[in-house]
C-alpha cells in the first residue's frame, strides 16, 4: 500500500493544473491495485480546501467524499466511522471535521463531544459549554 496526501487528491478532483493533474491521475491508476492510503486527516483538508479554495458546495464535497469512499483500491482508516461522520455532515449542521471528531470520540467511549461552537448545540453527539 501507499499512501496519497491532500495536494494529489486535489489535482485528480478539481482537475486546474493541467500537467499535475494528469501526472496524480497516472499516479493514482499506477498504484490503485496496490491500495492508496487516504487518511482521515487528508480527508478533512480535502474538504477544507474544496470549500475555502474552490468555493465547493457541501452538496459537492458530499458527492466527492461518497465518490472516494466507493472507489476500488481506495483505503480509509476506519472507514464505516468516516461514513457516519460524512452521513451526519451531509444532514446535519457543523463541518466534517467536527462529525469525524465527534465519530472519533464516540469510538473512543468519549461521548458527547462539548463544544462552544453554536451551530452544533442541538445535534446528537454534541454537548453545549456555556
Amino acid at each position: 500500500m501507499i499512501a496519497a496526501d491532500t495536494n494529489l487528491l486535489v489535482r485528480v478532483l478539481v482537475g486546474d493544473d493541467p500537467q499535475q493533474s494528469a501526472a496524480a491521475r497516472k499516479w493514482m491508476s499506477t498504484h490503485e491495485h496496490r491500495g492508496i492510503f487516504v487518511d482521515q486527516i487528508v480527508l478533512v483538508e480535502l474538504v477544507w480546501v474544496l470549500r475555502a479554495r474552490y468555493a465547493q458546495s457541501r452538496d459537492e464535497i458530499v458527492r466527492v467524499l461518497d465518490l472516494l469512499l466507493s472507489t476500488g483500491g481506495i483505503v480509509v482508516p476506519e472507514e464505516q466511522l468516516v461514513r457516519d461522520a460524512l452521513q451526519a455532515f451531509r444532514t446535519g449542521r457543523g463541518d466534517f471535521a467536527d462529525h469525524l471528531i465527534c465519530q472519533r470520540a464516540k469510538a473512543h467511549g468519549a461521548s458527547p463531544l462539548a463544544t462552544f461552537d453554536r451551530s452544533l448545540h442541538g445535534l446528537r453527539g454534541f454537548a453545549k459549554v456555556r
